[in-house]
């Protein structure tokens, strides 16, 4: 069975046959028509090659690398203060956990100086605190009057350093492999614990002044009872 594009195309064949001797004109209008019909059904019915489907770009199905924990935990800062005392240095805590640390200088850099310096009294001794620099730091010193007066560790954030008797500068310093830092330093004032100690000396001596009178006024009223009662005795033998 031939297809219908080619089965149309035979028909005006024939009536083109047909009326060929009658009319040179229409023969001509139908010739034609036939020729573009025959090439639209041609058209038609042609099929794509396999040059077509060569050209055609091969679809990926590769799905994207789901992101790992590791990558995720990477834009996480550490949980670092850096004035907290006896804690995890936060280049080894970011080595340990993949966390991402504040910019810090690096080892063969001088460090900078320690800040947020305060001093306070621990009993009988000075207590002083400070906060490590965004650097890379090996050690603390404390001087106290510009003599040093005693070294802390990289991960110490305070440290008492005795007793200080009158006003002095009291300063911390960051070191490393490459050197000491600048100073960070703030002024100690005893007055304070001096009014205190007046105060403590002041408080006793009354207390014991107190206990004195109170101690003679027992003592007192005991003699006087005691005398009481002799007076009465004298009394009954002369009667």
């Amino acid at each position: 069975m031939a297809p219908p594009g080619e089965g149309h195309l035979s028909m005006l064949l024939v009536a083109v046959t047909l009326i060929r001797g009658s009319s040179p004109t229409v023969t001509s209008e139908v010739q034609s028509f036939s020729t573009a019909l025959g090439s639209q059904d041609s058209r038609a019915l042609a099929l794509p090659s396999d040059d077509y489907y060569d050209t055609l770009d091969p679809v990926s199905t590769v799905p994207p690398r789901p992101m790992s924990s590791t990558d995720g935990r990477s834009f996480q800062r550490c949980k670092y203060d850096r004035c907290v005392d006896n804690q995890l240095p936060c280049d080894k805590l970011a080595a340990a956990t993949g966390c991402r640390c504040p910019g810090f200088t690096l080892y063969n850099q001088l460090p900078d100086p320690p800040d947020q310096l305060s001093l306070s009294w621990n009993g009988s001794e000075v207590l002083v605190r400070w906060c490590s620099p965004y650097s890379h730091v090996t050690g603390y010193v404390v001087t106290v009057g510009g003599e040093e007066r005693r070294r802390f560790g990289e991960n110490q954030r305070n440290g008492g350093v005795g007793d200080i008797q009158e006003i002095s500068e009291v300063c911390v310093v960051a070191e490393n492999d490459a050197g000491v830092s600048g100073k960070s330093c703030t002024m100690f004032r005893p007055r304070s614990r001096s009014v205190a100690v007046r105060a403590g000396l002041i408080a006793g001596g009354l207390g014991l002044l107190l206990l004195l009178l109170l101690a003679t006024a027992i003592w007192g009223g005991r003699r006087r009872h005691k005398g009481g009662n002799s007076i009465s005795m004298a009394s009954v033998q002369d009667g």
